[in-house]
Parts: structure tokens; sequence; C-alpha cells
């Protein structure tokens, strides 16, 4: 049975999790080369990555540069499919890595760890796969003191306005990582 084009992409579709999973990535993968020549390795990730993804879908690649490359984002179309791709060197993803556990938003960890190699000749790639994944199992860093106080004082105004006693704000505060 051959499958019917993905509405987006005019492709096959993503058909991860199936036996046409490893010629899909081949497909997605075709535009690595021609268009980054200097790229070391790269990524599928998001909704395509794990098999999510819905006809209003793009595809999130991230390029893995040699380390003096310019970091940047860009949009284009391939293939009748919208890609959104993220280039990177290593250090700029590691940067990158540690901004997300500063700001407790792992996009770029998540983006990374739960992804497909396109491209991987030289292990770096499931390298920092390995590294994001394990940040992610790390958790976010303590809250400092401000970050509490802060937390404190948002959690009792809304607690104050929304939900009518103190043991809100406590029970907020028992799902966050604190030390004292």
């Amino acid at each position: 049975m051959n499958p019917q084009p993905h509405p987006h992409t005019g492709m096959s579709g993503l058909r991860l999790g199936s036996d046409e999973a490893a010629a899909d990535v081949r497909a997605v993968g075709r535009l690595i080369s021609p268009r980054y020549p200097e790229a070391i390795g790269a990524v599928l990730g998001g909704s395509a990555a794990r098999g999510q993804a819905t006809p209003n879908s793009d595809l999130d690649i991230t390029v893995l540069l040699p380390d003096h490359g310019m970091r940047r984002r860009e949009v284009l179309r391939h293939d009748d499919f919208l890609a959104e791709v993220f280039r990177n060197s290593r250090s700029d993803l590691r940067t990158a890595f540690a901004e997300s556990r500063t700001t407790r938003r792992a996009t770029a960890l998540f983006l990374f760890a739960d992804s497909l190699v396109l491209h991987d000749p030289n292990g770096h790639v499931e390298a920092l796969r390995q590294e994001a994944k394990a940040l992610l199992a790390a958790g976010p860093d303590p809250l400092t003191g401000p970050e509490r106080d802060t937390l404190h004082t948002s959690a009792s105004v809304t607690d104050a306005t929304c939900h009518g006693g103190s043991r809100q704000v406590e029970k907020h505060l028992l799902t966050i990582r604190v030390e004292p």
C-alpha cells in the first residue's frame, strides 16, 4: 500500500515510527548536503521527529556547523515543505542549552534531545543529543533567593486574588526545585 502524500509537505509524509521512517529521514536529509556543505551534523526535531506532525507543521532542523560558522535561523521551502533551520556550532548549542536552564525554557534542549539524526559522520550530533538528554534529566538549577522572593510574591498575589488561601502558594512552591 502506498501512503498518500502529506497535504502540507507534498512528500510521502513523515511516517516516523514505521518501516519507511529511514527513507523519510533520508528525504528530509537531502536538504542538508547541497544547501549546507560545511555542515558537520544535522538533526530533525520538533513534531516531525516525535511523529506528531500535522498538515500545518514545519520541519525543525538543526544544522551543526564548524566552530567558525555563523549562528542563525532561517525559514525556507524545500520540495514543497516548510523548514525552519537553526544553524549552530557546538559551542552555540552548548550556550543555548545553558540559556535554556537559566531561563527555565527548555525549548532548545527538547528540540535537540528528542531529535532524529540526519547527518553525523563524526559523532558530534549524538554527543550533543546525549548532553541535552542529561541536562533535561537533571532538571533546572535551584531558584536563587531573589527568584524565590519574586515567585513567592507573584504566587501570593495570584493566590490572594484567585485561589482564596495560602495553601495554593505552598503547592506551587513544592513543584519547583528549591534549595535553602
